[in-house]
């Protein structure tokens, strides 16, 4: 469904001189965590990923190179690199036909951007968490459901209500 992230990160680092890309391969976790508003715990596992890579920085031409060998979704503060045909919806799609095979599943699918947005139409309940701007992003989903909190406390807040049944007590 996808490429190795090495793979892409090697393609970045060819065009690193033509280009002035800053990714997270090219960054320190400090970096990233500086950039994305991370402690250094999170940005350490932010970067490691195995399918994307993720582009801070990119001139319009850097972008245009890199999208004719992978497809680029542009997110709230970042552009996600993934192989030609990848999405999260395609991953859905796959996981839960997997689960299905072992009786009824319900999906939930929680996000915040518009490379979200082929993942929460493969599920069956979507919602929306806000971003730092205490925004959402503009996505027509059916069903879509918008959790107040911004990412991960949006994030904790909906499933929380959607599997405790909006129990508060602390786990």
């Amino acid at each position: 469904m996808g490429i190795p992230s090495e793979q892409i990160r090697r393609e970045i680092r060819l065009l690193i001189e033509r280009f002035g890309i800053k990714s997270y391969c090219t960054m320190t976790e400090e970096e990233v965590a500086r950039q994305m508003n991370l402690d250094r715990e999170s940005a350490k596992l932010a970067m490691n990923r195995q399918f994307t890579e993720t582009i801070i920085e990119a001139d319009q031409e850097a972008l245009d190179v890199l999208s004719q060998k992978f497809n680029l979704t542009f997110g709230g503060r970042a552009i996600e690199a993934a192989g030609k045909g990848a999405d999260k919806g395609k991953a859905v799609r796959l996981l839960t036909d997997m689960y299905k095979e072992g009786g009824a599943v319900v999906s939930i699918g929680v996000g915040n951007s518009y490379n979200d947005e082929p993942m929460l139409r493969q599920v069956d309940i979507p919602v929306v968490v806000k971003n730092p701007d205490g925004r959402w992003v503009d996505l027509a989903i059916p069903g879509l459901r918008r959790a107040e909190g911004i990412g991960p406390k949006g994030w904790n807040e909906s499933l929380r209500e959607l599997v405790l049944g909006g129990a508060n007590e602390q786990r």
